[in-house]
């Protein structure tokens, strides 16, 4: 099934081909023309507004649309959308924040205080900064309310680690990754790896615990996003096939990237707390499965250290059945969809 777009270098796009079987086509004037007739139709964006144009003119409730991106944590994008939930038959949104217990920022100041002290400073960014920015996120989150029928879509995997992947020889054709997942490596020779930009202060913050914990850990900065360098330097990719853990620490704005199940698909642990000061809802990530749950990444290190490798790799195919469940829903849910209407 074609899932239309205006962006055809989207991050997901390997994703939906390869779980879904959504294949990313680019809409031009005709394809437009064709949506207003279609009974329904897939389209994915990280600005809705770039498609008010179709959504004024197709039939109602024909729209399955996938809205992925961080700006689906901004109340205004899903009031936007809601003005056009007759013509929305279903939404995937990527990033739909969870409403979370105001003690869990607690727990997270705690865990903060912790691992870097009210010390701790990057530049401007310090602990009571990121305590107020969290807690603003999540006042701000609970005000979205879709009127639309919709469902959060799964952290998945990014186009860059499919390239890095291809180039690697891992894979070859657009075969399922989950089907495939994990992919065993036997030469686990690293403990823990990290490859990506500094980022956030959570991030830095996070890295700087790692480098205490484990002086002769050396995280591998780059200029590209998504975890790796752009080009063809397979850094990434190499990165987690040769480590046990990979560090999964958040991004600008979210706790939730690719690298959580790109690392559990390459057989690395990534590490992680449940939720940080900066995005204090929780994800359903492995990391919350414990009876205990550790805010601190120097818990979370020490925990994740002492596992044995037996529990280390159970721990990872229960946190991939997670994500298959997710996707099989999704998959189910579009069958029942196109079924609904005789597709």
């Amino acid at each position: 099934m074609p899932i239309y777009s205006y962006n055809m270098t989207l991050t997901e796009s390997e994703f939906l081909q390869r779980e879904l079987s959504l294949t990313l086509t680019e809409i031009d004037e005709n394809i437009k023309n064709i949506l207003e007739t279609e009974p329904v139709f897939a389209i994915a964006t990280c600005d809705p507004e770039e498609i008010e144009g179709i959504l004024i003119k197709c039939k109602d409730h024909s729209a399955l649309v996938f809205f992925f991106g961080n700006e689906t944590y901004d109340v205004s994008q899903i009031m936007w959308l809601n003005k056009y939930s007759n013509k929305i038959k279903f939404a995937y949104i990527y990033n739909y924040p969870r409403k979370t217990s105001f003690f869990i920022t607690l727990r997270c100041l705690l865990g903060a205080i912790y691992d870097g002290g009210f010390r701790y400073w990057e530049r401007d960014r310090n602990i009571v900064r990121n305590f107020k920015n969290g807690i603003d996120l999540m006042r701000r989150t609970r005000r979205i309310k879709p009127i639309f029928e919709f469902s959060d879509f799964p952290q998945g995997y990014s186009k860059r680690f499919i390239e890095e992947l291809i180039n690697e020889k891992l894979i070859s054709d657009k075969e399922s990754l989950l089907d495939r997942a994990p992919i065993f490596n036997d030469s686990k020779k690293q403990v823990i790896c990290f490859t990506g930009q500094s980022g956030s202060w959570c991030r830095t913050l996070a890295i700087s615990v790692l480098k205490k914990y484990d002086p002769t850990f050396s995280p591998s900065y780059t200029q590209g996003w998504g975890g790796s360098n752009q080009g063809n330097n397979n850094t990434y990719v190499k990165g987690l096939a040769s480590s046990k853990f990979a560090l999964n620490p958040p991004g600008n704005l979210t706790n939730r990237t690719h690298r959580y199940l790109e690392s559990l698909i390459m057989n690395s642990l990534p590490i992680m707390p449940p939720s940080t000061l900066q995005d204090p809802h929780l994800w359903g990530v492995w990391s919350e499965y414990q009876a205990v749950k550790r805010f601190s990444w120097k818990k979370q290190l020490k925990y994740s250290n002492q596992l044995k490798e037996n529990q280390r790799v159970d721990i990872i195919f229960k946190a991939l059945e997670v994500e298959k469940d997710k996707i099989n829903a999704i998959n189910k849910n579009l069958n029942k969809l196109l079924l609904d209407i005789g597709i």
